[in-house]
C-alpha cells in the first residue's frame, strides 16, 4: 500500500507496519516505491509519508518499523533498496511466532531452520522460555512455539513430556526434524540454547520415539521399535526384511496374514535372514529411508544395509522370489519354500 499521508487507522490493529519518511522530489522515494511494489516485503504494511508536517518527530530518509504496542525500530543507513530489504526482512517480524502456515512458509521460502518449543498452554511463562532460546539465535534460527501435543506427536516427540522441542532443518525442499531428548534434562533456556548449538552443528543425538522393548520376540515376524532399529536392522550378519506399516491402514491389515506366513517359511529355511515389522507412526526410524506410505517394504541385505525398496504384488510368490533374488547369501531348497 502506497500513500502521502498515513490513515488514521493505519496503526489501530495489531499488525506489522513499514513506514518510510522521504521526500517528495528525492530520488528515494522511487527508491521506496521500487522496494514496495516488489514482492519481499509482502507481508508487512507498507507505506510512506512525504509531507514533513506528518513526520511526528521522524527523519527524513529514514525507515521505521512499528509493531502494535511496541517501540518503533529505526533505519537511518544509506538509503539502498538491498539493504533496507533486508533490514526489513531481519527486524520487522517478531522474535517469536505463533508455530502456524505463516512461519513455516516463511521457512520454506528462506530454508531457514525452524524451532518449535512445544509447551502445555500458551502463556507468559511461555513467551518468557520462548523468548530466552530465540534471543541467542536471532537472524539464524525462526523460533515458534505451540501448545498442540499431537502435532509434536506427529513430528516425532512422544507428545506427552512438554516442554519439549523440535529443531527442523532443510534437506533441499525436504524438511528434517532433530527431536530434542526428552529422556535426559528437562528442557529449559539453558538446554535449549545448548539443544539449538547442537542441532545447528549438526551433533545433536536427537530423541527416538519408541514403543517398549519386547518382552519376548520370539515369533516369526520379529517387532522392531525405535530404540532396537539398529541393533535389528543394521546387523551385518543377517538380512532383514522389514514391513513399515501403520495400524490403521487396510493395505497393512490386507498384508499382515501373508507377511506372518512368510515369516514362518524362512524362519528355518534362512537362518541369516529375519522378516520384521515395525509401527512407523509409534516409532522413529532413520529420517534417510523413503517411506511415505503404508505398507512400505524395504529389504535390508546384510552388506547392503541402505536397503532395497520392493514395489511388486504384496502376494507370498512375489515376495519369495524378491527374497531369493536379493539375499546375501545362496537359499538352498528354494524347490521347498
Amino acid at each position: 500500500m502506497l500513500v502521502l499521508k498515513i490513515p488514521l487507522n493505519f496503526f489501530a490493529e495489531p499488525s506489522i507496519r513499514v513506514v518510510s519518511y522521504v521526500a517528495p522530489d528525492s530520488d528515494n522515494l522511487q527508491v521506496w516505491q521500487n522496494i514496495a511494489n516488489g514482492r519481499k516485503l509482502e507481508d508487512f504494511e507498507l507505506a510512506h509519508v512525504t509531507d514533513e508536517s506528518f513526520f511526528n518527530g521522524q527523519s527524513k530518509d529514514t525507515v521505521v518499523i512499528f509493531r502494535y504496542e511496541e517501540e518503533p525500530i529505526v533505519y537511518n543507513a544509506q538509503y539502498d533498496a538491498d539493504q533496507i530489504t533486508a533490514w526489513v526482512l531481519s527486524e520487522a517480524y517478531p522474535l517469536i511466532d505463533e508455530l502456524g502456515p505463516k512461519i513455516w512458509q516463511r521457512s520454506v521460502n528462506s530454508k531457514s531452520p525452524l524451532l518449535a518449543i512445544f509447551v502445555k498452554e500458551v502463556n507468559e511463562e511461555t513467551f518468557t522460555l520462548t523468548k530466552a532460546v530465540a534471543k541467542a539465535f536471532k537472524g539464524r534460527v525462526l523460533t515458534s512455539y505451540s501448545a498442540s501435543g499431537q502435532l509434536a506427536e506427529r513430528w516425532g516427540a512422544s507428545g506427552k513430556v512438554l516442554p519439549t522441542a523440535i529443531y527442523v532443518k532443510w534437506a533441499g525442499e525436504e524438511p528434517k526434524m532433530v527431536i530434542y531428548n526428552e529422556e535426559g534434562v528437562a528442557f529449559d533456556a539453558e538446554t535449549g540454547v545448548a539443544f539449538v548449538n547442537e542441532a545447528l552443528a549438526g551433533t545433536y543425538q536427537g530423541y527416538k520415539k519408541s514403543e517398549p522393548i519386547p518382552a519376548a520376540n520370539d515369533d516369526a515376524v520379529k517387532v522392531i521399535v525405535g530404540k532396537t532399529f539398529e541393533e535389528i536392522v543394521y546387523d551385518k550378519e543377517k538380512d532383514v526384511f522389514v514391513e513399515f506399516y501403520a495400524p490403521w491402514c487396510g493395505h497393512c491389515k490386507k498384508l499382515a496374514p501373508v507377511w506372518d506366513e512368510l515369516g514362518e517359511i524362512f524362519e528355518e529355511k534362512a537362518p541369516h535372514l529375519v522378516i520384521a515389522k515395525i509401527d512407523a507412526t509409534a516409532n522413529s526410524y532413520p529420517e534417510t529411508l523413503d517411506v511415505k506410505g503404508f505398507p512400505t517394504l524395504i529389504f535390508f541385505p546384510a552388506d547392503n544395509k541402505q536397503g532395497v525398496t520392493y514395489n511388486e504384488e504384496r502376494d507370498l510368490d512375489s515376495l519369495k522370489d524378491f527374497i531369493v533374488t536379493h539375499s546375501s547369501r545362496p537359499i538352498t531348497n528354494k524347490e521347498d519354500l
